[in-house]
């Protein structure tokens, strides 16, 4: 809704809280100096280290671009030099999450040595034997950390399930902080067993069965995302003239897209503050099991083609402090 500065009025809007929620004002009037959107652009591309910026940059930026296509659709307003006297209206953040951005990268680190054991038949024929169980406890831990945030006024964070390599019925999680680029490490003792095994040993011959569990560290990068509602309000002034303009925040966002600010794509009533942050992951995920082959002193035989590795599940139980 557009008005000339001659007839200075806002739209008041009442909007409903939808679930939890903390409202950050009900009208906050912003300082009469232009906001520059280059500044805002510049304050995130030069910076190398973790940024916490104000929650409103991103919507106003989003403003620039709208005063930016005013100008284009109408040339009888004249060169647009940007927005004053900003006012948010009724804003609320109603919910807090964390979406993985992009697939996580994984590396094998280096197998854990569990145990061995030697099974000797001496036999005419072929037997199957059980070995005992094999049981490791480790600490697997996850490190996160925000790298691009908002103050927000509030404490605001969510969880975030770390997406992991095999079937392990295990879960990793993280808790991430949206307004504090601190690295928070989180650290957990999980026993990992493997069952007793079923080995054929040859006639005559003996085996030596090694157990290792593998080991890998993940990393990742997610987006932290903040849904919001409600309206805001500015005069848009150009060489010509200038007029009032109102959005939804939801509006606004689904006009005016940015990478910090976006609309739901379900409910256009809604935008998203599209924060982001990172995490790096070290846990256990299965057993290797090698069978090989001995002589009666006990040392391997030379042909490796009789040596075999096999995977096994493991059974994971997390150990309470």
């Amino acid at each position: 809704m557009n008005k000339k500065i001659g007839k200075k009025m806002f739209i008041l809007a009442t909007v409903a809280s939808i679930g939890t929620s903390f409202t950050v004002t009900s009208l906050d009037k912003a300082s009469a100096a232009p906001v520059n959107d280059t500044e805002y652009m510049s304050q995130i591309n030069t910076q190398t280290n973790a940024t916490i910026i104000d929650w409103k940059k991103p919507i106003e930026e989003a403003m620039q671009r709208m005063g930016k296509k005013f100008a284009a659709d109408n040339p009888e307003r004249g060169k647009f030099l940007g927005i004053n006297d900003v006012r948010y209206l009724n804003v609320k953040f109603l919910d807090f999450s964390v979406e993985q951005e992009t697939p996580s990268i994984t590396n094998e680190l280096t197998p854990m040595f569990v145990g061995k054991t030697i099974l000797t038949n001496n036999t005419d024929q072929e037997q199957t034997f059980s070995t005992n169980s094999f049981s490791k406890t480790i600490t697997n831990s996850v490190t996160n950390s925000t790298t691009h945030g908002f103050k927000l006024g509030a404490k605001a964070s969510a969880k975030f399930q770390i997406p992991l390599v095999g079937e392990t019925g295990m879960e990793l999680s993280t808790e991430y902080n949206f307004s504090d680029t601190s690295a928070k490490t989180n650290s957990e003792s999980y026993t990992y067993t493997a069952t007793p095994q079923n080995i054929k040993v040859p006639a005559h011959s003996s085996v030596e069965v090694i157990v290792n569990l593998n080991q890998v560290k993940s990393k990742g990068n997610v987006n932290l995302l903040t849904k919001a509602i409600g309206f805001v309000s500015a005069r848009y002034d150009y060489s010509n003239y200038g007029h009032y303009s109102d959005f939804s925040l939801g509006d606004l966002a689904f006009r005016a897209p940015g990478k910090d600010f976006s609309t739901d794509m379900y409910n256009k009533n809604f935008a998203f503050l599209k924060g982001r942050g990172k995490y790096e992951a070290s846990y256990g995920t299965d057993f290797s099991v090698t069978v090989k082959p001995i002589n009666k002193n006990g040392i391997s035989k030379r042909s490796v083609n009789e040596s075999y590795t096999y995977k096994v599940t493991p059974e994971i139980k997390k150990i309470d402090n």
